[in-house]
């Protein structure tokens, strides 16, 4: 279906969750030089000649012709659902939308962790994290902050190989054999 049919479609009346996860889908971009944040997993980007993927939640709530607080709603209820990644940035930036599922169900390929910091520096927005001497931290905290950090990059790599071997295990033709 031509996006131009989509968006149409889309913009024709109020919404359901339904649409809106589907109007992401259709709206999906991987690997292209022309959209920011496109090289490193499958992005939102709602065709408006920029180049850049931010979108504010006015825009898409004008688009799929619902309030923000419910344009808000449904993306926290669709990133607790595992279908999308949401990342929020500071002052009157926009968010960035990444979809999850979307390169093993459209290429039969791993699908990515996108990490925050990682499109911030894509996008070339700043996110700073406060000023230790503002906010000075006791070296019990920062233990216990390093180690969450280090717990959670450990989860997210579990998962990412559970992941590719749950994947090499159905997809690939010999896969049964070697797991």
């Amino acid at each position: 279906m031509p996006t131009v049919v989509a968006t149409e479609l889309i913009s024709a009346g109020r919404c359901s969750e339904m649409d809106i996860l589907l109007d992401l889908w259709m709206s999906a971009v991987y690997n292209d030089s022309q959209v920011q944040g496109s090289e490193i997993g499958p992005v939102v980007y709602f065709r408006n000649g920029t180049g850049s993927p931010l979108a504010a939640y006015s825009e898409m709530a004008v688009r799929w012709g619902i309030s923000k607080a419910t344009t808000g709603r449904v993306l926290k209820k669709l990133a607790d659902m595992d279908y999308i990644s949401l990342m929020s940035f500071p002052g009157r930036k926009g968010s960035v939308i990444y979809l999850h599922s979307y390169l093993s169900t459209m290429f039969q390929i791993s699908d990515v962790l996108v990490d925050k910091e990682e499109v911030a520096i894509i996008l070339k927005i700043n996110i700073t994290m406060p000023d230790e001497t503002v906010y000075p931290l006791s070296d019990a905290c920062r233990e216990k902050y390093i180690s969450q950090i280090q717990k959670d990059a450990v989860r997210r790599l579990l998962k990412l190989l559970d992941t590719s071997i749950d994947l090499l295990r159905t997809r690939h033709k010999n896969g049964e054999n070697y797991y």
